[in-house]
């Protein structure tokens, strides 16, 4: 790399990272806080929350016994042993 392009990215990183240490102190107010204020008591009129639906749900269907019922599987064979060796 040429030396003045290493002069010229010395100078742009000096730069670059030099803007934050620049900038100097901000200077902040010391406002005091403001006093708090009385507490108001109102009680709301009326109720909190409405319902938001209203729902009519059909009557229960009938269930069939046999719609429930699992579907048995025989056991499995049980595997030979291995001959010896």
């Amino acid at each position: 790399m040429p030396a003045w392009k290493a002069l010229a990215m010395t100078a742009v990183m000096m730069v670059c990272l030099a803007g934050c240490s620049l900038r100097g102190k901000k200077t902040v107010s010391a406002a005091p806080p403001p006093p708090p204020a009385a507490p108001v008591s109102k009680v709301p009129e009326g109720p909190l929350s409405i319902p938001q639906t209203n729902v009519q749900l059909p009557p229960p269907q009938p269930l069939d016994p046999k719609a429930l019922e699992t579907a048995r599987q025989a056991p499995a064979p049980e595997p030979e042993p291995a001959p010896p060796p």
